[in-house]
C-alpha cells in the first residue's frame, strides 16, 4: 500500500465535498464583499467550513475551506476562554441545548496579538431534526 498524502486538501477539492457550499458560494461571497464582520458557514453533514477571505487573512487560517475546522481555531483561542468555547459548542452541537451561539473571546491574530472577537451563529435543522447548517459571523472587536 501506498503512503497516505498528509498534505492538506486545496480549497476547491473541499468545496467539491459539500453540495450545500457550492450552492450557497456566490450568495456568500456577495455578503463578505458587504460586511465589516466576517461570515462563515459549516455543513454540518461533511464538516467542511466556508470562511471569509477577510478572516482567513486576519488570522492567518490555511484556506477559505477547512475540513476540522476546530483543529485550526481551537489552538488560537486564547488558554483562558478554550473552556468557554468548548462549552458553548458543547452545548450547542452535543447537549442540543440550544440553537445559537453568541461568545465573546480572545483568538490570536496573524501578527500574534491577541484580539477580543463576538462569534454569532444559528444552527439549521433539516425535516428530520438533524443538524445540516451552523452559519454566523465573526466580528472582531478592536
Amino acid at each position: 500500500m501506498g503512503e497516505r498524502d498528509e498534505r492538506p486538501m486545496s480549497d476547491l477539492a473541499l468545496l467539491e465535498k459539500s453540495d450545500t457550499l457550492q450552492k450557497i458560494r456566490a450568495y456568500f461571497e456577495i455578503l463578505e464583499d458587504n460586511m465589516e464582520s466576517f461570515p462563515f458557514v459549516s455543513d454540518l453533514k461533511t464538516g467542511i467550513v466556508m470562511l471569509s477571505k477577510g478572516l482567513v487573512e486576519k488570522f492567518g487560517l490555511p484556506g477559505v475551506f477547512l475540513e476540522d475546522m476546530d483543529s485550526v481555531w481551537v489552538p488560537l483561542i486564547y488558554f483562558e476562554d478554550q473552556a468557554k468555547y468548548e462549552d458553548d459548542m458543547k452545548e450547542l452541537f452535543v447537549d442540543r441545548k440550544k440553537d445559537k451561539h453568541h461568545l465573546e473571546y480572545r483568538v490570536r491574530n496573524a501578527t500574534g496579538e491577541f484580539t477580543w472577537i463576538l462569534c454569532e451563529g444559528s444552527i439549521k435543522l433539516d425535516e428530520d431534526g438533524t443538524p445540516v447548517i451552523f452559519a454566523g459571523v465573526i466580528t472582531p472587536m478592536d
